[in-house]
């Protein structure tokens, strides 16, 4: 495997300042495809033109100070992309970005060191399997929710409290199989227990299906408990004069003397 150090580009990248005067790093090199490619404090900006995978894995690394290391013969060979008109992109739209490219050329970005953020670009369409399971992300269906756009290659676990399990794993795997053959990123569900279940896929597919199980479950939630009949308020009048009349009567009982 040959390692890309895009990452490196932001360090070794002069630096220029554009006519507004904010700071701006060439990240990718234009050529005759396409013009620089710039990261600014505003944002990552692609112009149009026609890019190959690799400069657009490099550029996002470069924006992101990231390192995304690959098999660059591999990623080479991958049809490119045509950008019709210039895209300015922030942070989390990078990602969101480079995430939903590389999975339509049968690609996935994978964390190898995700607190010092080095990644790894694996082949789903290889010959065999270069995706084990350890090296998926586990998510938490919060996580997934606060991001419905981004198309990582995911791991995650969903409560329930009132459906069954096993019960909507079997009805997720028919729904999921009519997508199409089953290929990493296809999305999975196992059972866990009565109330558990296992999904795997994209982040993006995942939340849909994350929020429909919230609404399943909610709307099979048992109805709560009668609320007791509400007392007339001349009914409680009469039981508190009641009490009194019976309380003054031990009272008085109390004080009679004893033979």
């Amino acid at each position: 495997m040959r390692p890309s150090l895009a990452a490196a580009l932001l360090l070794a990248a002069a630096m220029v300042f554009s006519p507004a005067g904010h700071a701006q790093n060439i990240v990718v090199a234009g050529n005759t495809r396409h013009a620089d490619v710039a990261a600014t404090a505003r944002g990552l900006t692609l112009p149009a033109g026609t890019f190959t995978v690799t400069e657009l894995i490099d550029a996002v690394a470069g924006y992101l100070c990231r390192i995304y290391v690959y098999d660059l013969d591999d990623v080479e060979q991958r049809a490119t992309f045509t950008l019709q008109r210039a895209l300015s992109l922030d942070a989390l739209g990078s990602e969101e970005m480079l995430y939903a490219l590389l999975a339509a050329r049968n690609l996935a970005a994978l964390p190898l060191d995700e607190l010092r953020g080095v990644y790894q670009i694996i082949a789903l369409d290889a010959q065999r399997p270069t995706t084990p399971i350890g090296t998926v992300p586990w998510r938490r269906p919060q996580d997934i929710l606060l991001r419905p756009h981004l198309r990582e290659l995911v791991l995650t676990a969903v409560p329930l409290e009132h459906l069954d399990a096993a019960q909507v794993a079997q009805a997720l795997r028919a729904q999921f199989v009519l997508q199409q053959t089953w290929q990493p990123g296809t999305p999975t569900v196992s059972s866990i227990g009565a109330h558990g279940l296992v999904l795997h896929g994209y982040s993006d597919l995942l939340a849909q299906t994350i929020r429909v199980l919230h609404d399943l479950d909610r709307a099979f939630a048992p109805p709560p408990p009668p609320s007791p009949p509400a007392v007339p308020a001349d009914v409680l009048r009469r039981l508190d004069a009641l009490e009194h009349e019976v309380q003054e009567l031990r009272r008085q009982l109390a004080d009679r003397p004893t033979k």
